[in-house]
């Protein structure tokens, strides 16, 4: 393995590249992607639920087929369009259970299944559209999570029931009069049960791919996969533009 001086001076003869420090946002409310289902009731009725967690009291409000609108200040509205919007208060907690009402649920016998199925071609036509508002704070909290439903696939469909599925396709946080859109990072899952390498002594899967020694702490763009240390990645972005995971 190089060691840190042999790397500084390898760095110090590569090109000049403007490096600029990024803020963290924290995000104190936040609905978990994994978790947002829908469940069927019968009679074409389906339940939304998800779990979420607020570090405020929270507004929660879901449109169906809203539209996303610019006003002459530039901040972003949504607008209901066919269908009333359900709206429910929740106080600060983590591991929320979010579940719709019988009566606020999607009811197909009710929407036009082709106003909210199928990611929509406009971007201003959002077909689901899950917001989370934090209330009482100074400045504008929320996070919007864009979804909509698709049909199952035949192998998928082991309950004859179960024709649909939600899928969230979007997530974008606002602070204040700032938005941030959101995305994963491929290489952070941490496993339930983290196994001691007893030969090697390090934690197996969150090593540097480069130098196997140190953690894994920097992600590379536009793939968003997290493999290389801090050290190593400065080298790497000297000699090779190039994911060391996917080549890209």
């Amino acid at each position: 393995r190089t060691n840190n001086t042999n790397l500084c001076e390898l760095i110090s003869q590569g090109p000049n590249i403007n490096i600029q420090r990024t803020s963290v946002v924290r995000n104190s409310l936040n609905l978990r992607r994994k978790t947002l289902k829908i469940i069927n009731v019968g009679n074409n009725n389906y339940l939304i639920n998800f779990i979420f967690d607020a570090l405020h009291d929270v507004e929660v409000s879901i449109y169906f087929c809203c539209k996303e609108e610019l006003t002459e200040a530039k901040e972003t509205i949504y607008c209901p369009t066919k269908y009333q919007t359900i709206t429910k208060i929740f106080p600060k907690n983590l591991n929320q259970v979010y579940m719709s009402e019988l009566n606020e649920g999607i009811n197909l016998n009710n929407m036009n299944i082709n106003d909210i199925k199928c990611k929509p071609s406009y971007e201003y036509i959002i077909p689901i559209l899950i917001v989370l508002k934090a209330i009482g704070t100074p400045i504008l909290q929320a996070q919007y999570n864009y979804a909509y439903l698709q049909e199952n696939q035949m192998n998928e469909n082991k309950n004859n029931q179960d024709k649909y599925k939600i899928i969230l396709y979007r997530q974008k946080i606002q602070f204040g009069n700032r938005s941030f859109e959101v995305q994963e990072i491929f290489g952070i899952e941490k496993s339930p049960e983290t196994k001691t390498d007893p030969v090697n002594n390090y934690l197996s899967d969150r090593e540097c791919v480069i130098c196997l020694t140190d953690e894994k702490d920097t992600a590379i763009l536009p793939c968003r996969h997290m493999c290389l240390c801090n050290v190593c990645a400065n080298v790497v972005r000297m000699q090779n533009t190039k994911c060391p995971i996917c080549r890209q």
